[in-house]
């Protein structure tokens, strides 16, 4: 079967212009007070889907590839196609159509039935080093199967190093009582640890229909970014020794979300429609809350110093589900942000250019 690659619009093709206009054309832009603290915007794009901004948020027009035949139409969007952003799929059929199939790199994935067709979001690995990622589309009534080789953006992560200086020798040894209840610290932390593990995997691993609507919300009521998603960040340790600095040892930890600057108590809003699926205290996360969007769509929200909404609760995106706070593994109040497409995680800030429609 033919193999074709995904094209950019066309300057002379006018059908894609005016598509372009109507769904991608910035229509009108004004200032909401949610909170007496928060102003934010609201852009409106593709007619009806609603994004809401921060102020001091460069909004930008997603960049769109297509594919069509026989009538019907694939449209793919994304913030850049660079590897780690989300990507949403539209798929448009004529009348005489009522199925669509897309399998990614062998995978199928899970579509929403519209008002237009079919719509579903995927995301590309932080990790990818292919050439390309293979979309398949198929049609089946209009005997439509058709091969898309889409080409993510490389981007070289940066790499931040923290140095730890390790003091004194091995120390005192402990008595056998000092060392039965060391052990027994040991012991119930890794219990603990264990415990929050399966509670986020059985969080991560639910799966409900789509609940995505027509509105999409930047998590904060700023936009300070202080730490990029998938930074590297290499932990060296090190000790003196006769004057000089002994490397003892090296870990890298990949930083997967986005830490958006805040004080304590700075509102943070649903970026999506969903569902709570996890709303609790742990250990590294802190105060820890994961929203459901379905098809295995998935927000978490770190380190605040107050939950405002608990487990099975439904929410609007922008709505206030809680405060910007410094609880677990944190240096400093942030929100620590992340998107997960059925396991892959991605921006979660790509999210803020997609023209998301019913």
């Amino acid at each position: 079967m033919p193999r074709l690659h995904l094209r950019c619009p066309a300057s002379d093709d006018r059908n894609v212009v005016s598509r372009l206009q109507v769904s991608l054309l910035l229509l009108f832009v004004f200032v909401s007070p949610l909170l007496a603290r928060s102003e934010r915007r609201i852009y409106v794009v593709s007619s009806a889907t609603r994004i809401h901004l921060p102020r001091d948020f460069k909004w930008q027009q997603p960049e769109r590839r297509y594919a069509e035949a026989e009538g019907a139409r694939l449209d793919l969007y994304s913030r850049g196609f660079k590897v780690g952003d989300a990507v949403y799929a539209e798929i448009r059929l004529p009348e005489k159509a009522r199925a669509s199939y897309l399998r990614l790199d062998g995978v199928t994935l899970p579509l929403t039935k519209t008002s237009f067709g079919y719509r579903t979001l995927f995301a590309i690995p932080s990790n990818f080093m292919a050439q390309h990622m293979e979309l398949q589309w198929t049609v089946p009534e209009l005997q439509i199967t058709k091969y898309l080789a889409l080409r993510p953006t490389s981007v070289t992560w940066p790499v931040t190093k923290n140095y730890r200086r390790v003091h004194g020798g091995p120390g005192r040894k402990l008595t056998p009582d000092e060392e039965r209840r060391r052990q027994e610290r040991q012991a119930e932390f890794e219990r603990k640890i264990a415990a929050e593990r399966r509670i986020k995997a059985a969080a991560f691993s639910s799966r409900s229909a789509d609940r995505i609507g027509l509105s999409i919300s930047h998590p904060r009521d700023m936009h300070y970014i202080t730490s990029s998603i998938f930074v590297r960040r290499m932990q060296i340790s090190y000790a003196i020794e006769k004057k000089k600095r002994k490397e003892l040892g090296r870990r890298t930890i990949i930083h997967n979300g986005v830490d958006l600057r805040g004080k304590v108590g700075a509102p943070i809003f649903a970026m999506l429609d969903g569902r709570v699926v996890l709303a609790q205290r742990m250990h590294y996360e802190g105060n820890y809350t994961v929203l459901d969007h379905g098809n295995g769509v998935f927000t978490g929200y770190m380190h605040q110093s107050k939950i405002h909404v608990r487990a099975g609760q439904d929410v609007r995106a922008g709505d206030f589900i809680g405060e910007v706070g410094s609880t677990g593994f944190s240096t400093g109040p942030h929100l620590h942000a992340t998107l997960t497409i059925r396991g892959v995680v991605a921006d979660p800030l790509s999210l803020l250019v997609l023209p998301i429609r019913n």
